[in-house]
């Protein structure tokens, strides 16, 4: 999963930084004059140790925290427990969702990189 999260955001032109602290990855990017961190978690279970690092993530400077997770059930298990555990200001900031969104991701960005390529 980690393989394939770096692969997306490295594709989409931000810099990855991959365990550096306590997020599996984290993504810089400068946007409209602002720098900012988003950091991400690959889940392959529902623990209390999701929304503790999600919570962590967001306290120690990332604006916004993505929850990548191997299926949708899984996904939906994380979605009701951050409902439960962190308070509304901080699940705004978080986002969840399954590695085959970020290998569909991966896939149009390449086929419209061949494409343009072979247009010119």
């Amino acid at each position: 999963m980690k393989r394939l999260i770096f692969l997306l955001f490295t594709l989409l032109g931000y810099s990855v930084f991959m365990e550096q602290g306590h997020c599996d990855a984290v993504v810089c990017a400068a946007r409209n004059g602002r720098f900012w961190l988003l950091g991400v978690e690959a889940e392959r279970q529902c623990t209390v140790h999701v929304s503790v690092n999600a919570r962590r993530n967001l306290e120690r400077g990332c604006g916004v925290v993505l929850i990548v997770t191997s299926d949708e059930l899984l996904r939906a298990a994380i979605r009701r427990q951050l409902a439960r555990t962190l308070p509304s200001e901080m699940r705004r900031r978080v986002g969840v969702t399954t590695i085959a969104n970020i290998q569909r991701a991966i896939d149009r960005i390449q086929n419209h990189a061949n494409t343009k390529h072979q247009t010119e």
